[in-house]
Formats: structure tokens, sequence, C-alpha cells
């Protein structure tokens, strides 16, 4: 479940299994970056509430409804102790004390974790994003004037702590959470070949093939595409392969083409790929 992984990820850094973790920290900062520790779940995004509201994760106007919405969602969640991460700048004081009052109403500790970069570093990131998601210079600015404004009174505002990303285990917890997800997840190597979107339709087979290769498919409307992981031993000559449409031209049995990423699978079902197509009798 991913409460259970949120508390181990929790535990890791040494913070309260049980809490809102709110933090702080101004665009370009690295919150979001800190928060994929943490199952998607477990984390309330201010910016992806306004993406859904108005297609833009950067547009302020709708700022008060898209909190309005993540407050909602929060008070659910803390009502039935179900630790939770808000990962948005939380830089004026209205919106954190909104979250420290749903915590404390629900008897549920509010830590603030301060996500530290200084204003030149994150300018500098803020203007490497896509127009979609930048942040007008100012902005940021007055964020930052704000958040340092804002530190030394959190513990009085309410916060049970304050704590800074640099002071915690942040590479422990990190390396810790890849390491699980990579003993439980079966499709792991799957996601990091094709990507995210195609990993959920595949499903491993129980069987192995006729050649001892392990198989799979993805699967979508009753339709399907196999793949099989060929593996012989060769460190360097080991891929996951489709069947080929072409049969050998030596001894007309089946072939398969390698594919390592999504472009080499599309390129494969179209009749476009540049792969060598390698035959199960001949090679």
């Amino acid at each position: 479940m991913s409460t259970d992984e949120t508390r181990r990820v929790l535990a890791a850094l040494g913070l309260p299994e049980n809490c809102l973790l709110v933090l702080l920290g101004i665009s370009g900062s690295g919150k979001t970056t800190l928060a994929t520790l943490f199952p998607p779940a477990s984390v309330l995004s201010a910016d992806k509430l306004r993406e859904i509201l108005t297609g833009d994760p950067g547009n302020q106007t709708v700022s008060r409804t898209a909190w309005a919405q993540l407050n909602a969602q929060l008070d659910s969640r803390l009502r039935h102790h179900v630790p939770t991460i808000i990962d948005a700048v939380n830089s004026e004081q209205w919106v954190r004390l909104s979250s420290i009052s749903l915590a404390r109403h629900r008897g549920v500790p509010a830590i603030a974790l301060v996500v530290d970069t200084e204003l030149p570093t994150a300018l500098i990131r803020n203007a490497a994003r896509p127009p979609s998601s930048r942040v007008p210079d100012q902005v940021v600015r007055t964020q930052h004037a704000e958040l340092t404004q804002a530190l030394p009174g959190l513990l009085e505002e309410g916060f049970a702590a304050v704590h800074h990303a640099r002071d915690l285990p942040m590479m422990l917890a990190l390396v810790g959470a890849a390491a699980r997800r990579e003993k439980q997840h079966p499709v792991l190597h799957v996601e990091r070949v094709f990507g995210r979107d195609l990993a959920r339709l595949f499903t491993w087979h129980d069987e192995k093939d006729e050649e001892g290769f392990a198989t799979g498919s993805f699967a979508v409307a009753g339709q399907e595409l196999l793949l099989r992981w060929m593996d012989d031993g060769d460190p360097y000559d080991c891929s996951f392969q489709t069947p080929s449409a072409q049969p050998c031209r030596y001894c007309d049995g089946p072939t398969w083409l390698p594919v390592r990423s999504a472009t080499d699978l599309f390129g494969a079902i179209t009749g476009n790929s540049a792969a060598d197509a390698v035959c199960a009798n001949c090679d």
C-alpha cells in the first residue's frame, strides 16, 4: 500500500510515521523532486490542481480555488489518519495556517520541511522550465522574501517541528525507497525501457517460451503485443524482443526484433524497424 511506503520513508527520515509533512520552498527549489520520494497518492500538489482547473500549473489566478480543493482532500486524509505530503511553495501565511488548522483539528502533527535553495539557483532552474510551468522572476523573488521572513516564526504558527531538507538523510531515504520499489515491482525493468505508461499495460506470463526466455505482453482493448526478455548470459547482448512479421530468409523460421525503447517498439509494429531481426533457429 502507498500508505505503508509513505510511513517507511518518513521513518527513514526520522519523522513521525503519521504526520502532515508540509514542504516549504520557492519555485525552482527542488520541492517536487523531493516529493518524488513518496508514493504519488500521498502527495497533494497545488500546481497539479491549478493544472486541472486551468491547464496551466503556474496560473496563480485560481490559487484560492486550488487551495480550497486541496484542503478538502487534505481534511479527508487527515480524518483517516493517512500520512500526507503537501508539495507547494507555502510562502503565504494563510496557506500554512489552513493546513496547520486542519491537522490540529484531526490530531495529526504538522511538520514543516524547508527546502533551502539559494535564490540565484532557483531562478536559473525556473528559467529552464517549459513556459507553462515557469513562474515570473518577480514572483520567485517575492516567495523568497516571504519565506525568509516566515522561517523564524514557523513553530509559533503551530508546526510541531521544523526541519531543513539538507539536515535529513535524504539520499538514504531515496535509495532505500528505490530498492524497495525494485524488489516489489515486477515490471520495473519494463518501465525503465518503455516508460511508465506502457508498463501499466504489461504483464509477465507464468510460462517461459520454448527457448527458456521469460515472456510477457502489453494488452489493451483486447489487443496484445508479445515481448520476451532475451538473455543468453552475455551481458552485452541482452534485450527485449518482439516478434517480427518477416520469417527468416534462410530457414523460414520465426524471427524477433530487438526493442530497447518505445520508439523501437513503434518501429517494430509499424514495419519500420531499423534493427536486424534475430532468427529463433539460426542465431
